[in-house]
């Protein structure tokens, strides 16, 4: 059976976890809606509801991947350049 928190993140749990809260209370928290931000927890409401959200953070994936690839590759471009400068006068083999 998939849980929520697969569904989310696509992630498995192991199992739920025991908090002990002073005062001799004990709340049980479960890996499900309690885990992800409140905007989207207040979207997901229903299953087909929390499929369709899954099914639009996989599909930006791989834009957010080549964003982030391009920030890495501009970052290194400009710590080439800055080592490049502070290295200047430096006599090299």
């Amino acid at each position: 059976m998939l849980s929520t928190y697969y569904l989310i993140t696509g992630i498995s749990t192991c199992s739920r976890l025991g908090i002990i809260l002073p005062g001799s209370l004990k709340l049980e928290v479960k890996s499900t809606f309690r885990t992800v931000l409140e905007d989207f927890r207040n979207e997901v409401k229903e299953l087909l509801n929390l499929l369709a959200a899954r099914i639009r953070v996989l599909g930006r994936k791989k834009e957010d991947i080549n964003k982030a690839r391009l920030k890495v590759t501009a970052y290194r471009v400009r710590l080439a350049k800055r080592t490049d400068n502070n290295n200047r006068y430096t006599i090299r083999d």
